[in-house]
C-alpha cells in the first residue's frame, strides 16, 4: 500500500491576507512647451515671428503632437507641426515657427497664447500652455490730398480740374481699407491712421489715376495730389489716303492720315508706328514716335502728312502700301489702324506660276500637312478696277500659270467649292521681271460655298442648244489662257525647284515673322 502524499506546507500563517505584487508604472508622455517672440516690441505694421519648442520629457511616446494658438494676431500656421503627423519619442523635441500680423491694436500689447497637445494623456498638463507678450508701439497720424482730372495734360492742377464726389481709398497693410469722398474742391482727408506706409488710389470709371504712397507718422500731415488722365479708348478714329493714285520710281509718295477725336477732352502725345510694303523709310512728321507727338483737341479732326520714297522695290512690286498704327504713347487709349495703297505701274512679268494648297489636319495636332488642289479654275481680279485680267486651271499638282501681267497685287478668284484660308479673299502678287523661274506663289484655300464663274460662257440662242459651242474669243496678250501643254500635262514640283512642304512652311514663317516684328516694335515704343 502506497503511502499518502505529503501536503505542501502553508506559506502564510492562518488568518493572514495575501498582498498582490506591485505593477510597473504606466508610461506617459510629458510635453513641455516654450514660446519666444523675435522682438521685445513691435509697431502695428511689423510682422511678428514666434518660435515654439516642444520637448517630450515623459516615459512614453506622444503621437499627433499639435499646436494651437490664440491672442490678438492674425490667423497663422505653425511650420514644423504639419497636421497630426508629428510623433515625439521620450527625450525627443520639435520646433515650429509662425508668422502673423497684429490684428487688434486696442490692447496696447502683442499677445500670443500657445497650447500643445497629443493623442495620449499628458503626465503634467500644467506646462502645456504658454502665453507671451511684447510691447506694441502705437503711433497715429493722417494725411490730406486733392484729386483732379488733368484735362490739358500739363501735370498741374488748373482751375476747373478738381473732381468732386470721387471715392478715395487708403490701404495700410493687414489692418484693412479706409475710404472717403472728395468735396466740391476735390479735397479729401484721412485721420487717426496708424503710422506706416499707406497706399492711396481712386475708384472711378471715367478717369484713370496712378496710385500714390504716403508715409504716415505723428509729426506732420502730408498732402497728396492724385492726378487723373482721360481713358481715351473709343475716342479716336482715322482714315488714310495717298495724294495720288499712282507714282513712278523716284517719286516721293505722300500719304495723309486724318484723325478724329470724338471725346470730351484733348488727346496729346499721338505718335505712329508705320510699315511700308517696300520696306523703305517713312517720315511720319509730327506723328514721329521719337518726338513728343501731336495733340488732337476735343471734338475735332486733324490731318497729318507722311512721306515715303518710291524706290526700285516698289516699282518692281507694282504697288506701294503704307500701314500705320496711331496711339497715345503715354496715355491709356486704344490704337487706330489706317492703311492706304497706291500703284506704281510699269513693270511686267512674262510668266507667273502659282500653287494652290489646302491644309490637311495632322493626327498629332502639330504642324498641318498641305495637299495640292487640282482642276480648280482660278482668275486674277484687279483690286482697283475690279476687272478680271487672267484665267487659269490648276493641274494635278495644284500648279497654275499666268502670262504677261503688269506687276501688282491682285485678288485671286476661285470657281467651285473653295474659298481662301479662314474665309479671306486670297491675294496674289505679281513681281516685275518674273519669268516662271521663281518658286511658285503659294495660295492656301479651304472647302467653302460654291463660287460661280463671274464671267460665265454665254448661253446658246433659243433652239440651237445642240450646236457645238462657238470658239473662245481671242484674249489680249495680258489675258492669255495658259498653253494647253501646261494645263493638260501635270508639271511635277521638282521642275520648279521647290517642294509643297517647303512652300507652305515658308509662307507660314513669313506671316509669323511679320507679326512678331510689328508686336516687338509696339512693345519697344510703349
Amino acid at each position: 500500500m502506497a503511502a499518502p502524499s505529503a501536503r505542501p506546507a502553508p506559506t502564510t500563517a492562518p488568518g493572514t491576507s495575501v498582498k498582490p505584487s506591485p505593477t510597473a508604472p504606466r508610461e506617459q508622455p510629458d510635453l513641455r512647451l516654450t514660446v519666444v517672440l523675435d522682438r521685445p516690441s513691435y509697431h502695428p505694421q511689423d510682422l511678428v515671428r514666434a518660435t515654439a519648442t516642444v520637448v517630450n520629457a515623459g516615459t512614453g511616446p506622444a503621437t499627433a503632437v499639435r499646436l494651437s494658438s490664440s491672442g490678438n494676431l492674425t490667423n497663422h500656421d505653425w511650420d514644423g507641426f504639419t497636421g497630426r503627423e508629428v510623433t515625439l519619442a521620450p527625450g525627443q523635441s520639435a520646433m515650429g515657427a509662425a508668422l502673423a500680423w497684429v490684428a487688434d491694436v486696442s490692447e496696447g500689447v502683442v499677445r500670443l497664447t500657445v497650447t500643445v497637445g497629443s493623442a495620449e494623456p499628458d503626465a503634467n498638463p500644467a506646462n502645456n500652455t504658454v502665453t507671451v507678450t511684447a510691447a506694441l508701439i502705437v503711433v497715429r497720424g493722417g494725411f490730406t490730398g486733392v484729386a483732379y482730372g488733368d484735362r490739358n495734360w500739363n501735370h498741374t492742377l488748373d482751375p476747373g480740374e478738381a473732381l468732386a464726389g470721387l471715392r478715395v481709398l487708403a490701404s495700410g497693410g493687414p489692418l484693412g481699407f479706409y475710404e472717403t469722398v472728395t468735396d466740391h474742391e476735390g479735397r479729401f482727408a484721412f485721420h487717426d491712421l496708424l503710422a506706416g506706409t499707406w497706399s492711396v488710389y481712386v475708384d472711378n470709371h471715367d478717369w484713370i489715376f496712378t496710385g500714390a504712397t504716403v508715409e504716415v507718422d505723428d509729426t506732420h500731415v502730408p498732402d497728396v495730389a492724385l492726378r487723373g488722365e482721360y481713358d481715351t479708348t473709343g475716342w479716336l478714329a482715322g482714315s488714310a489716303r495717298f495724294a495720288a493714285p499712282t507714282y513712278a520710281r523716284g517719286d516721293i509718295a505722300r500719304m495723309a492720315i486724318t484723325l478724329t477725336n470724338s471725346g470730351r477732352g484733348s488727346v496729346p502725345g499721338l505718335t505712329a508706328r508705320c510699315l511700308v510694303s517696300n520696306g523703305g523709310p517713312v517720315d511720319a512728321g509730327e506723328l514721329d514716335s521719337s518726338g513728343p507727338g501731336a495733340t488732337l483737341p476735343a471734338a475735332s479732326s486733324r490731318t497729318f502728312q507722311l512721306t515715303v520714297p518710291v524706290d526700285a522695290s516698289a516699282a518692281n512690286d507694282g504697288y506701294l502700301e503704307l500701314s500705320c498704327w496711331v496711339w497715345q504713347a503715354a496715355g491709356h487709349g486704344g490704337v487706330v489702324t489706317v492703311t492706304a495703297t497706291a500703284r506704281v505701274p510699269g513693270a511686267r512679268a512674262s510668266k507667273v506660276v502659282g500653287l494652290l494648297l489646302t491644309p490637311v489636319p495632322s493626327p498629332c495636332g502639330c504642324w498641318p500637312r498641305y495637299d495640292p488642289v487640282p482642276s480648280v479654275k482660278v482668275y486674277l481680279r484687279n483690286q482697283v478696277s475690279g476687272q478680271i485680267v487672267a484665267r487659269a486651271v490648276t493641274d494635278t499638282n495644284g500648279l497654275f500659270v499666268f502670262y504677261d501681267l503688269p506687276a501688282d497685287r491682285y485678288d485671286l478668284g476661285l470657281i467651285g467649292p473653295w474659298r481662301g484660308h479662314y474665309g479671306r479673299t486670297p491675294v496674289f502678287l505679281v513681281h516685275g521681271g518674273d519669268d516662271g523661274s521663281r518658286p511658285p506663289y503659294t495660295v492656301i484655300v479651304e472647302p467653302g460655298p460654291y463660287q460661280p464663274d463671274p464671267e460665265p460662257a454665254p448661253s446658246p440662242p433659243p433652239g440651237r442648244g445642240a450646236e457645238p459651242p462657238a470658239p473662245a474669243p481671242v484674249r489680249p496678250a495680258h489675258d492669255v489662257v495658259p498653253a494647253p501643254a501646261v494645263l493638260t500635262q501635270p508639271q511635277p514640283l521638282a521642275t520648279t525647284g521647290v517642294s509643297v512642304g517647303w512652300l507652305a512652311l515658308g509662307g507660314l514663317l513669313t506671316f509669323v515673322t511679320g507679326v512678331a516684328l510689328l508686336l516687338g516694335s509696339r512693345r519697344r515704343t510703349s
